[in-house]
């Protein structure tokens, strides 16, 4: 039974067991008034059980709905000690401000909708407790000294900056110049593949019994309501496709089509110039770029052997996953899972490029398995933006943004400015040569969204999710690399499918 649901049978239970023994003691009072001796001792046993459940009770509401005086003094990462950084924040104080250096945390942070400023040191602090734990806004008052209303905003704001760096960080082109050093790297482990760089596989969330769209949420082989989610995992150990959120009933080889995973790894094997392969379960459909593992029971001793071999190495998602869910505890509550009324996509986003980053910062389980070294936080930084700059000189090439901005939102700023503007200072040179203004290497060959552009162009109306999301379509944030639909809880409201 979840935390809160617990306590609220707590409150209940000894609000019942006053009224009880509120009876008892009028019935003392009135059945033994000719026994005074028996009737005072009677009493003073009710009297300090009474004591006891009002104290609990007290104790409860202070728990429940604590009264705190907040000075709004403000926190820094010199507030905390070494070990509560690393418990608490998951990073140590040299990584956190190399992160918020990588992530260019403003010095300010305004409010959305408000005219509130915070810190943005103070802020970031709080998006990494709040994901790191199971604690509410209420508790999480008491250690940032400012009320939860506050930290609400504050917490809003700064999601919608990091998930500027997500939405486009966790995309497998990005890859493109160590497919070799994979493939590499597998091998030497003993990977039977001579030509896989990864592994993808699909990891589930439990969400809260939605209001609406309960069926489509409804997964019947847990038997719960979930969001579903799809990732490539890397032999370095990082998340390097990410695609989501889908509902609870949609299988693996719906997800595979609709993130258009398979195209795009085609796409990057002509430019590489080399054949890449990624290694799934049999759920998926095999091609030239994804080979799965055999189906049904006739299979010969050599498949058997060869899947058996494989699993061993697949297994690495389920590594990945399990750390994104144990580093983020936030991301599995359920109690949190709420579609329609929080950001889910949007955190689950986040929290996965978290990972990432906590990788770079400290390694993982899959690099010591399969003798590779993650990139540093800002060698990862510069993969992403020079991606993010691409699209920016594409796009400024004579293309219309009508069917990548949110309508609502084209006479207004956007989030796309900032995503793309993050780079303005990162120049990276393109596999075959300079990024050209047109968004094209100086081979001539054609950058990897233009194909899903001109797909892109052929749907009337271009989304992910199906009916049955739309009523989260104000709080749930899905992603892909190729195509992110956003739309937060807080005020970012953003739209774009550019790649």
């Amino acid at each position: 039974m979840p935390r809160r649901k617990g306590r609220v049978l707590e409150r209940v239970q000894l609000q019942q067991m006053l009224e009880e023994i509120h009876a008892i003691e009028t019935f003392v009072v009135i059945e033994f008034d000719d026994v005074p001796e028996y009737q005072g001792a009677m009493l003073a046993m009710l009297e300090e059980a009474q004591e006891d459940c009002l104290q609990e009770a007290w104790e409860l509401e202070q728990w429940w709905n604590p009264r705190l005086e907040v000075q709004n003094c403000g926190r820094s990462i010199s507030s905390f000690e070494g070990d509560e950084l690393r418990t608490s924040f998951r990073f140590d104080a040299l990584h956190l401000r190399e992160l918020m250096s990588v992530l260019d945390i403003p010095r300010f942070f305004w409010a959305n909708h408000s005219t509130r400023r915070f810190n943005g040191e103070e802020a970031f602090l709080l998006l990494l407790r709040r994901l790191g734990g199971r604690e509410t806004l209420v508790h999480l008052s008491a250690v940032f000294d400012r009320s939860a209303p506050a930290l609400s905003e504050m917490y809003n704001a700064v999601l919608d900056h990091v998930y500027v760096h997500a939405a486009v960080a966790m995309g497998i082109e990005l890859w493109e110049d160590e497919v070799d050093s994979f493939a590499r790297a597998l091998q030497l482990a003993g990977c039977p593949m001579a030509n896989c760089i990864g592994f993808v596989d699909g990891t589930m969330f439990d969400i809260r019994r939605p209001t609406h769209g309960q069926e489509s949420m409804y997964n019947g082989w847990k038997r719960k309501h979930k969001v579903k989610y799809q990732g490539v995992v890397l032999p370095n150990f990082l998340i390097g496709d990410w695609f989501g959120l889908k509902p609870g009933r949609a299988n693996d080889a719906g997800m595979m089509g609709d993130s258009r995973l398979i195209p795009r790894l085609q796409a990057m094997q002509e430019r590489v110039g080399r054949k890449v392969q990624l290694y799934g379960d049999a759920a998926y459909p095999e091609c030239d770029v994804l080979y799965s593992a055999p189906k049904g029971n006739n299979i010969s001793l050599e498949a058997a052997t060869f899947a058996k071999t494989m699993s061993s190495y697949r297994e690495s998602v389920e590594w990945v996953f399990g750390k994104l869910g144990e580093v983020w505890p936030f991301v599995t509550d359920v109690t949190r899972k709420v579609t329609g009324a929080r950001a889910t996509g949007k955190e689950d986003c986040v929290a996965a490029f978290l990972t990432n980053m906590h990788t770079c910062a400290y390694g993982g389980v899959g690099n010591s398995y399969f003798q590779t070294r993650p990139p540093t936080m800002r060698r990862y930084k510069e993969l992403y933006a020079r991606i993010s700059k691409e699209i920016r000189s594409f796009l400024s090439f004579g293309q219309h943004l009508s069917f990548l901005l949110d309508p609502q939102q084209q006479q207004h700023p956007t989030v796309l400015d900032k995503s793309l503007d993050m780079a303005a200072a990162t120049t990276t040179p393109h596999r075959s040569g300079q990024v050209t203004g047109h968004g094209s290497s100086s081979n001539n060959t054609p950058p990897f969204w233009t194909s899903h552009w001109t797909w892109q162009q052929q749907q009337q109306h271009p989304t992910v999710l199906d009916k049955s999301l739309d009523m989260a379509a104000a709080t749930t944030t899905p992603h892909r690399f190729g195509q992110v639909t956003g739309h937060g809880s807080s005020s970012s409201n953003f739209v774009v499918q550019q790649l």
